[in-house]
């Protein structure tokens, strides 16, 4: 009769039946050993691909947000360049009513003119530009008419003023500065 130490443990010492076969530790040790050794290198393999993809998705990542943020720019930097043609557009149509002013030779044709384009203009600006700029040439446009209605006579202090005003509000609205610039002249 077998019994269940002669099972285990074999007729002699260091050896252990396995599947009717003898053993070894070392052997055992050995297998063991190359069954660690493909567990390691299986998970080296399945760690090296995980992070081979990662990368392939990070940089897939990082080149549609670089996109993204290139469009974005140009989108910025075509919208910031309209409004500031606008802008400039505006100065011109008023400069020229004011250098007429200056000279007080302002014609019905003039003021027909002055108005036409400064009603095109509010239109642009109106899609543009926020309260505060339209608000400063609303405060300009109001003391020109009163001035070409006569019920105020032309001061080139307010219109500088009044000017200043405005390009400190679009300064503002289109982030070059946010301090105010100041008239330090003697006129």
């Amino acid at each position: 009769m077998v019994s269940f130490g002669s099972l285990v443990m074999g007729s002699s010492l260091g050896t252990m039946p396995l599947y009717g076969k003898n053993m070894e530790i070392k052997s055992i040790i050995e297998i063991a050993g190359i069954i660690l050794s493909s567990i390691g290198i299986s998970a080296g393999i399945i760690a090296f691909t995980a992070k081979w993809v990662a990368n392939i998705w990070a940089a897939k990542i990082v080149e549609r947000e670089k996109t993204k943020l290139e469009k974005e720019k140009t989108n910025f930097t075509k919208a910031l360049n309209e409004k500031i043609d606008i802008y400039k557009k505006a100065i011109d149509i008023y400069s020229e009513l004011l250098n007429n002013f200056d000279y007080n030779n302002i014609t019905k044709e003039q003021r027909y003119n002055f108005n036409k384009e400064r009603m095109r203009l509010y239109g642009y600006m109106g899609l543009i530009a926020p309260q505060e700029v339209m608000s400063t040439f609303d405060s300009l446009t109001d003391y020109l008419f009163d001035v070409m209605e006569q019920k105020e006579s032309y001061d080139w202090v307010k219109v500088r003023n009044h000017s200043l005003k405005i390009i400190n509000s679009i300064r503002k609205d289109i982030g070059i500065n946010d301090s105010d610039i100041i008239y330090k002249g003697k006129r």
